[in-house]
C-alpha cells in the first residue's frame, strides 16, 4: 500500500485514517460501528491473551486459574500457588503480530503480584510524495503503527484477614493498572486503565464466580477507554462426576480434575454491546507427568451474527519435577470474514512458595460434623442420606479415614461388597500412623458402626 504525502512533507489525515482503520478492522472485537463500537481507543486491551483461554472461547473470568489471570480476572492470582510465567506469540492477518510475556508470584500472607507486557506491531506502509501535477514519487520512508501495554496486578485473599473458615474466606479481590502507549506514525497517545475484580472460589465444591470492572481511567490525546463489566462462571472437575455425580464408583476413584467449563457475559457500556463467551476444556492423563488437553469455544454477539466466532485449541503439559511443570498450548480462532488467527504459548510453573492451594485446605471441624450426622442417619437406616453426609465429610478432609469407613458401611447395608471393600481400602490408605492400627482392626472385624 502507498501513502499520499503533500509536497511540503506534511502527513495528511489519510495516513491516520488508513492505519486506524487497519487497527479497528483487524483487532476490535465489537460489532459494527452502527451499534456504537469504535467509540473507544486502546482496543488492543480487548485482544485476548493466553492460548489456553483463547481456545476456550475466551470464557475465563470465572476460571482465572493460571498466570494469565491478571489479564482475565486479577483476583485469581491469589489462588495460584508459587510462581508462573507465560510467553505467547500471535500471528494475525497481513503483517500484524503480537508478543506477550507475563509473570506472577504468590507471596504467602502478603499478596499475589503479577506483571505483563503486550507489544503489537501493525506493520509498515510505504510513503509516497505528490508533486504539483499530482504525480506520485515512491520514497524509502515507512509509516508504522504499534501499541505497548504494560500491566501490574495485585491480589489478596480475604481469608488472610478473617481466617480460613469465615463466610468471606473463599473470596479474593484484585486490582490491575495498565499503562497504554499507542503510536500511529508521528501521532502518539497514552493512558492508564484500571481494573477491579472479585473471584469467589468456594472450598469443597467445583464451581467459581468472577466479576470484573475493566478499563476505567484517563487518556492523553485519545478518546475513551474500552470500559467493560464482565460476569464469569467456572466449573472444574472430573468428567466422571459430570456423567454420574452420585456414583460411588466415580466418587471413590477421586479422579484428577480433567474437565473445565467457562461462561462469561460481558457488557461494554460505551459501545452499548453485550457479548457471551462459552468454553470447554477436556484433559487426558497419560500418567502424573504427561497431560494432553483439547479445547473449544464459541462467542455470541460478535460481528452481527448469532454465533459470531468459534475457537479451538490443544495443549500438552509436562511435569518435570516436584515443583516444576511446563505447558505448550496452541489456539486457532475464527474472525469470520477476516479469516483465522493462530496463537502459540508456553506456560511454566516453578518453585512454589505456598504449600497448599485454596481448595486443598482441609476443614476437619466441619468434616467431623458431617460424619457425625452420617453416623446418626445410618443408625436410623437412612442409608442414602448418610452417604451424602459422609461424602461431604470426605470433600472437606480427604484424609478423614472414618468418613471412608462410613461410606463402606453404607455400601455394606446396600449389598455392594466390591464398593464396600474399595472404601475400606481407601480408609487404610489415608490413615495416619496414629490411627492405622485402629482402622485395620475395625476393617478386619468388618461389621458394626464406628464410634462417635
Amino acid at each position: 500500500m502507498s501513502l499520499k504525502i503533500s509536497k511540503y512533507g506534511g502527513v495528511k489525515m489519510k495516513l491516520k485514517r488508513i492505519l486506524a482503520l487497519l487497527i479497528f478492522i483487524f483487532l476490535v472485537t465489537g460489532v459494527a460501528v452502527a451499534t456504537g463500537s469504535g467509540a473507544t481507543w486502546a482496543n488492543s486491551m480487548k485482544i485476548a491473551q493466553g492460548a489456553r483461554q483463547i481456545g476456550m472461547g475466551e470464557a475465563s473470568v470465572g476460571l482465572a486459574d493460571d498466570v494469565n489471570a491478571m489479564f482475565w480476572n486479577p483476583a485469581g492470582l491469589a489462588f495460584i500457588a508459587g510462581q508462573q510465567f507465560s510467553l505467547m506469540h500471535s500471528s494475525w492477518l497481513m503483517d500484524i503480530n503480537s508478543e506477550y510475556v507475563a509473570y506472577s508470584i504468590n507471596l504467602e500472607k502478603i499478596a499475589a503480584f503479577g506483571i505483563y507486557a503486550n507489544y503489537m506491531n501493525f506493520g509498515e506502509i510505504t510513503q509516497t510524495l505528490e508533486n504539483p501535477v499530482e504525480e506520485y514519487i515512491l520514497t524509502s520512508d515507512k509509516a508504522a503503527a504499534s501499541t505497548l501495554n504494560l500491566a501490574l496486578a495485585v491480589s489478596k485473599k480475604i481469608s488472610d484477614f478473617v481466617g480460613p473458615y469465615s463466610g468471606l474466606s473463599d473470596l479474593a479481590v484484585g486490582l490491575r493498572i495498565v499503562n497504554i502507549a499507542e503510536k500511529i506514525y508521528s501521532d502518539e497517545g497514552s493512558g492508564n486503565a484500571f481494573t477491579a475484580s472479585l473471584l469467589y472460589q468456594p472450598k469443597f465444591v467445583d464451581h467459581s464466580f468472577g466479576l470484573t470492572i475493566e478499563n476505567f481511567g484517563l487518556s492523553v490525546n485519545r478518546g475513551a477507554l474500552p470500559l467493560a463489566v464482565k460476569l464469569g462462571f467456572g466449573y472444574v472437575s472430573s468428567s466422571d462426576d459430570i456423567v454420574d455425580s452420585f456414583s460411588d464408583e466415580s466418587f471413590i476413584k477421586n479422579n484428577k480434575k480433567n474437565l473445565a467449563l467457562g461462561l462469561d457475559v460481558a457488557f461494554y457500556p460505551i459501545d452499548n454491546v453485550t457479548k457471551i463467551n462459552l468454553g470447554v476444556e477436556k484433559g487426558w492423563y497419560f500418567n502424573d507427568n504427561n497431560i494432553l488437553t483439547l479445547r473449544g469455544g464459541v462467542q455470541l454477539g460478535y460481528d452481527m451474527q448469532l454465533i459470531g466466532r468459534w475457537s479451538a485449541g490443544a495443549g500438552y503439559k509436562i511435569v518435570t519435577g516436584k515443583d516444576m511443570a511446563f505447558s505448550v498450548d496452541y489456539a486457532i480462532a475464527d474472525f469470520v470474514d477476516l479469516g483465522l488467527t493462530h496463537r502459540f504459548s508456553l506456560t511454566g510453573s516453578f518453585a512454589p512458595l505456598v504449600t497448599q492451594t485454596h481448595r486443598d485446605i482441609p476443614d476437619l471441624k466441619s468434616a467431623i460434623a458431617h460424619y457425625t450426622n452420617g453416623v446418626s442417619l445410618l443408625r436410623k437406616n437412612k442409608t442414602e442420606a448418610a452417604k451424602s453426609e459422609f461424602r461431604e465429610a470426605i470433600r472437606r478432609n480427604r484424609k478423614f479415614e472414618w468418613a471412608y469407613i462410613g461410606m463402606a458401611l453404607c455400601n455394606k447395608k446396600a449389598g455392594n461388597a466390591i464398593i464396600m471393600q474399595l472404601y475400606f481400602d481407601k480408609a487404610i490408605e489415608v490413615s495416619t500412623d496414629k490411627n492405622i492400627k485402629a482402622i485395620k482392626d475395625y476393617v478386619g472385624k468388618n461389621g458394626g458402626l464406628p464410634h462417635n
